[in-house]
């Protein structure tokens, strides 16, 4: 019968390093709590869109600047019952994070975020660019 394993980059390093790079456990923790997120620009607007599944809207938390935008949750793992005799227990529990860089300056203030079965999708205004105004020389005239 053959195992089922979750893939891992640094599975053959770590094995190879005899525990000698105890760093590597923690950049393997990080990047699995990572968020995989969507982000694109309309003319108006940077959108940015991730999935959440089995987090509360209110285990949710989105901190935007006028560069970065941050995205952490939280899936709280159900009470475990000792009576339970585990075979395979696969499902993730815990924090989620994701720090951005936004490609262009936006208005913090006004971002917005919208939850919908377990899918969240913020939209953050962009700031206005400051447009040319053309100004007309007048002639003064002498009298």
């Amino acid at each position: 019968m053959s195992k089922i394993i979750r893939f891992d980059p640094f599975r053959e390093l770590r094995r190879s390093s005899w525990g000698s790079w105890p760093a590597l456990d923690e950049l393997n923790e990080d990047w699995e709590n990572a968020l995989s997120v969507d982000m694109y620009e309309t003319e108006k607007e940077v959108v940015i869109e991730t999935d959440l599944p089995g987090v509360a809207p209110e285990d949710v938390d989105i901190q935007v600047t006028a560069d970065t935008v941050t995205i952490q949750g939280e899936k709280k793992e159900e009470v475990e019952e000792k009576k339970k005799d585990w075979m395979r227990r696969e499902r993730s529990y815990g924090r989620y994070s994701r720090t951005l860089g936004l490609p262009v300056p936006v208005i913090a203030d006004q971002a917005e975020a919208e939850f919908n079965d377990g899918s969240l999708k913020l939209v953050i205004p962009k700031e206005k660019k400051a447009t040319p105004k053309k100004v007309s020389v007048k002639a003064k005239t002498r009298s």
